[in-house]
């Protein structure tokens, strides 16, 4: 287990809320691994989130524009990599959204 000054999910996960903005979402799913290059070391994070409300398809657009070029402040860390890999339409009121990030440590 990586310790806890080291580890970016938390920060990613207070980004993620942030971008969002003010949809009702709930984390479904979070896994972090470690990752690491001859230079950099991080983790890989696969997040499953929930957004509920009538407007949860719109913020659910809004969200995965652009998220590759996105600019995430996280302490500590820096968002190399993310992109939304999956989207579902759940029941018209709420989407599933699947997230993949790589974060490295910021030297």
């Amino acid at each position: 287990m990586m310790p806890i000054l080291r580890d970016a999910s938390a920060e990613l996960l207070r980004a993620i809320r942030k971008r969002a903005g003010c949809a009702v979402m709930t984390i479904e799913e979070l896994s972090s691994r470690p990752w690491a290059s001859a230079t950099f070391s991080g983790a890989r994070h696969k997040l499953a989130l929930r957004l509920d409300g009538v407007d949860a398809e719109e913020v659910a657009t809004r969200f995965a524009a652009g998220i590759e070029a996105a600019e995430f402040a996280l302490r500590g860390h820096i968002v190399a990599d993310i992109a939304v890999v999956g989207a579902d339409n759940l029941d018209g009121s709420a989407v599933r959204l699947r997230v993949e990030a790589l974060t490295v440590e910021d030297a």
